[in-house]
């Protein structure tokens, strides 16, 4: 929800970042897949409504770029 509220302030990035690790550190990928572990407590189908798009676009960039980073990692 605070991800979600901060759209358009500086707090959007951190937010998003936040959420990317989270995500990544527990195998959720997708929305679907966070919608799913959030739907018993804290989830809301307005949440991927169309004026939320942008933030889950930037999101999906956040979490690819972990898994990128973590595969480099990997590599060495």
């Amino acid at each position: 929800i605070g991800g979600l509220g901060s759209i358009g302030t500086e707090d959007q990035v951190w937010f998003i970042q936040l959420l990317a690790q989270l995500c990544f550190a527990t195998g959720i990928a997708g929305t679907d897949e966070v919608a799913l572990s959030l739907t018993e407590f804290l989830w809301s189908e307005l949440y991927l409504g169309p004026i939320f798009d942008e933030f889950w676009k930037d999101y999906a960039v956040a979490r690819v770029g972990l898994e990128a980073s973590n595969k480099i990692g990997q590599d060495r």
